[in-house]
């Protein structure tokens, strides 16, 4: 695999200027965050003597084996990553909690949970202050480039990441990276079968995270609804209708409907977010019960499942009144 390299034309000056490139080691230090390979470097010209003397004089600095850098350059968890694939060279990308925080919109914390790069099997790399997986079928994955960091494509970085995580942060990235258009669950789905054919680490958590959605198709009905109505009998709310016929047409149905109380709660599973179609057919009928004046509270399954604290609060701004009726 060739080097690693990040296009670039040069860096910007405080006055938005770009210094170009001087010669080749200029040029691949601005391409890689001010790193270079040790091949890299002789074939740009520095000799092996050359070499040596500068880390001997401390002008320049190896923060990993075969990698060096000028000296005395901070270090973010980025350039730590990339050293760290550029020492191994081959194929190796950000791996795990590493990629999923190069891959999150929000970046979930200053920092990520753990510095990791995989590599294939048969290499075996010793390096510092990185945690290292091997795989057999790395090599079956291109890399992609995120923040200048070679790193797992978010759908292999949603299954990837079980091996080493949560479910819960499994889930948490699913839900980013769906946010943010990394993927499709579809495509999450054929990912993960793909994987999990090779017995790979980490698709049975994502399979748990996937099945707890529903996505998988795996909970009957029944059991979703179940599970809402016993949220709603612990609220005191009696059972409602379920599957009601609504519309001048009949060509609606609401998942839950109490005629006394004016209250619509909707519970979009999987066919919400299945396909454009279905999240307009369910726009229109939001919109066709709001000018009606029953405006829906609108929860998904890991809502109801989940987040039940907030559900409650919210079905408890339907405040009881003298005649037993809830009212806005």
């Amino acid at each position: 695999m060739a080097h690693q390299r990040i296009p670039n034309l040069g860096r910007k000056t405080a006055h938005g200027a770009v210094n170009r490139p001087k010669n080749e080691l200029d040029r691949i230090l601005t391409s890689q965050m001010s790193l270079m390979t040790r091949a890299q470097a002789l074939a740009s010209g520095v000799s092996e003597d050359q070499l040596y003397r500068r880390i001997r004089s401390g002008t320049w600095e190896s923060p990993q084996p075969r990698v060096y850098a000028p000296a005395g350059m901070a270090y973010s968890p980025e350039r730590i990553l990339l050293a760290a694939c550029l020492s191994v060279n081959h194929g190796a990308m950000a791996f795990g909690r590493s990629a999923a925080w190069l891959w999150s919109a929000d970046r979930w914390h200053a920092t990520p949970a753990s510095l990791e790069i995989v590599v294939s099997r048969d290499q075996d790399p010793r390096l510092r202050g990185v945690i290292v997986h091997r795989f057999a079928d790395v090599n079956l994955t291109e890399p992609s480039f995120r923040r200048g960091v070679p790193v797992t494509n978010p759908l292999r970085t949603a299954v990837d990441l079980g091996a080493v995580a949560s479910p819960a942060t499994v889930l948490a990235f699913i839900e980013d990276g769906r946010r943010a258009k990394l993927f499709r669950i579809p495509a999450v789905i054929a990912e993960l079968e793909r994987i999990a054919r090779r017995g790979r680490d980490g698709a049975g958590v994502l399979r748990s995270v996937l099945d707890e959605l529903n996505v998988l198709g795996s909970w009957p009905p029944s059991r979703l609804e179940a599970k809402a109505l016993a949220l709603f009998r612990s609220l005191g709310l009696p059972d409602p209708l379920r599957e009601m016929v609504w519309g001048a047409d009949g060509e609606y149905r609401l998942d839950f409907y109490w005629p006394r109380f004016g209250l619509v709660v909707e519970v979009d599973g999987w066919s919400f977010h299945s396909s454009d179609e279905a999240r307009g057919r369910d726009l229109k009928r939001q919109n066709a019960l709001v000018l009606a004046g029953l405006p829906p509270l609108r929860y998904t399954w890991r809502d109801i499942v989940r987040d039940q604290r907030r559900v409650r609060a919210e079905l408890g701004a339907f405040q009881r009144q003298p005649d037993g009726l809830l009212r806005a």
